[in-house]
């Protein structure tokens, strides 16, 4: 599960947040807004981009920040077989 809570993301005059969001694992989920509405700016955040200004980005109750780049890009899940 991917969970956002209490998120904040500042870039200069624009402030995103604050947010709640909860993404379930294996769900199809969309992000959709008007243009500059701070969809990339959640993204980026979310992949580890961007600091959030506040709040926190968990993925499996791992804060995704505090972590490297690295154990950010590690696989989580089993590849599935191809035969």
């Amino acid at each position: 599960m991917l969970r956002c809570d209490d998120l904040i993301v500042k870039r200069g005059d624009f402030r995103l947040g604050p947010l709640r969001v909860r993404a379930a694992a294996g769900a199809v989920t969309a992000v959709i807004g008007p243009n500059a509405s701070g969809k990339t700016t959640l993204l980026e955040t979310v992949a580890g981009v961007s600091p959030p200004s506040a709040g926190v980005v968990e993925l499996d109750d791992v804060d995704l920040h505090s972590q490297t780049p690295q154990a950010r890009a590690a696989p989580r899940y089993p590849r599935p077989r191809r035969w």
